[in-house]
């Protein structure tokens, strides 16, 4: 702690700082025998914290295959296999969420064991032992010949919801998967389960204008569902260079006549930018009900990849103009950002790839906001970086639960190799300021101010050092 002498006055104090510190990284991919694993969906038990699971896409033989990693002491060591159904191949896409009893529920695209090329369902596994264990639960969505595509889950984890423990699945619906053809379309599709996961409803398409039919960034896609503190659903998606959300306020039986435009997402989420995420403020903090939209995207210039972030105060209804995320000037990419909501304390987290620190090659940052998104600190969390070639793969993730946040990702090694890490991240940063409170005065004698920075990580020296900025009276602001 160090004291310094202020000018007595107005004193007015901010405190800026980016973290370049390191969080122990645990090598994940090093505990189980998966190949080339990529999308992680990660998920801590709001029961248990220490129970962690990660999904991930695999190979198996020479197809894709749902693989998982699981942990029982916090994300130190992990188990790990893939899952099997007798309802058809397990194939890609993976989605873990959780309940607040405890279960883990694991969604991917499936597809019938007479043909692996088609996902004509969405198969569900569901653990009440963290993972350890898992079973063949049941499948929805049997729609052939139409086929899914990137399926994505959430739980309503809300004690103030009629709907707590309901189970929500969105997904896109493909006339014909990929086809070239303008007659063909893509659609937003919604399922829901009231018996944790034992049956779902029939498919409901919920986006009111068509997508094309190719997987493209005109494609209906992306769809993330999230729930506000009162059983509020809510879906966003992206089609062309737009973002657009549906909402359901009685549990997912009916929804908005039209959707709602949320942000244009330049160069949509192809290129680099990766699919854009939506979560929702459920905590007792004063930005309780929330509504956060994140993405990456080429405002900027072509070769200057963002992460933004928009909100809603309003239920989705209207949005504030999306503001820069990461904190480095122009010129470098963030991209494939994942946000969540820490339910304990409102804080936001965000992990998104990032090549500001070891350009070409990238790192990893996870950015926290404690004001509800006003502000930003980045924390570089990757001790490792990997190039930006052979990158496969639409998302990474990233969890947390009372200050207990794990961020996990994917690099691709010597061409071909894929490792998955996840950063440990348990103990914020704190700043404690000590000193006599100041009233207006003409007394311009020195005063004593104690400011103590707390970080489990090392804090930056030089520019990029904390600084204490204060000002007297009208004055300019100065730093030390």
């Amino acid at each position: 702690m160090k004291g310094i002498s202020v000018l007595s006055g107005l004193l007015l104090l901010f405190l800026t700082v980016d973290l370049f510190g390191q969080y122990p990284n645990i090598k994940v991919s090093s505990f189980g025998g998966l190949t080339r694993p990529c999308e992680e969906s990660i998920m801590i038990n709001p029961v248990n914290s220490n129970q962690i699971v990660i999904g991930v896409n695999s190979v198996l033989l020479s197809g894709c295959c749902s693989g998982y990693y699981c942990s029982s002491d916090g994300g130190y060591n992990w188990s790990a296999n893939y899952l099997t159904s007798s309802f058809g191949l397990a194939y890609c896409d993976p989605s873990v969420i959780c309940d607040n009893s405890g279960n883990f529920y694991y969604f991917a695209l499936g597809s019938p064991m007479s043909n692996p090329s088609i996902t004509d369902r969405i198969l569900v596994w569901k653990s009440s032992n963290g993972g350890m264990n898992w079973l063949d639960f049941c499948q929805l969505a049997l729609v052939a010949p139409k086929e899914n595509d990137k399926e994505y889950a959430c739980v309503d984890l809300s004690h103030t919801s009629p709907y707590e423990n309901n189970l929500y699945v969105v997904w896109s619906l493909y006339d014909v998967y990929n086809t070239p053809n303008p007659n063909d379309s893509s659609y937003l599709t919604f399922s829901r389960s009231t018996n944790r996961g034992i049956s779902f409803s029939s498919p409901l398409r919920i986006s009111k204008k068509a997508g094309a039919g190719r997987d493209s960034n005109n494609c209906v896609t992306s769809a993330i569902p999230c729930t506000g503190p009162e059983g509020e659903i809510y879906v966003t998606w992206t089609r062309g260079d737009s973002a657009f959300l549906q909402r359901s306020v009685d549990g997912g039986i009916t929804w908005l006549s039209n959707d709602i435009l949320i942000t244009p997402q330049i160069g949509g989420w192809t290129h680099g930018n990766g699919m854009p995420v939506s979560a929702c403020d459920i905590s007792n903090s004063p930005y309780r009900g929330t509504l956060y939209f994140c993405f990456a995207d080429k405002r900027n210039g072509s070769s200057d990849i963002d992460v933004f972030l928009t909100k809603s105060t309003n239920g989705g209804i209207t949005w504030r103009n999306p503001y820069k995320v990461n904190t480095n000037p122009s010129g470098n990419y963030q991209f494939s950002p994942w946000i969540c909501v820490d339910p304990v304390t409102g804080y936001i987290w965000i992990v998104f790839y990032d090549n500001r620190y070891r350009s070409p090659l990238i790192d990893v940052t996870v950015a926290r906001s404690t004001d509800g998104g006003n502000s930003f600190v980045n924390i570089k969390v990757s001790s490792s970086a990997s190039t930006m070639s052979n990158r496969i793969g639409d998302y990474i993730g990233i969890s947390a639960y009372n200050n207990k946040v794990r961020a996990a990702w994917d690099y691709n090694v010597n061409g071909g190799y894929f490792e998955v890490w996840c950063a440990m991240i348990d103990t914020l940063y704190n700043t404690s300021l000590e000193h006599t409170p100041l009233q207006f005065t003409a007394d311009t004698s020195a005063r004593l101010c104690n400011l103590g920075v707390y970080s489990q990580v090392p804090l930056a020296s030089g520019n990029n050092g904390a600084r204490l900025y204060f000002k007297t009276g009208s004055g300019s602001f100065q730093y030390v």
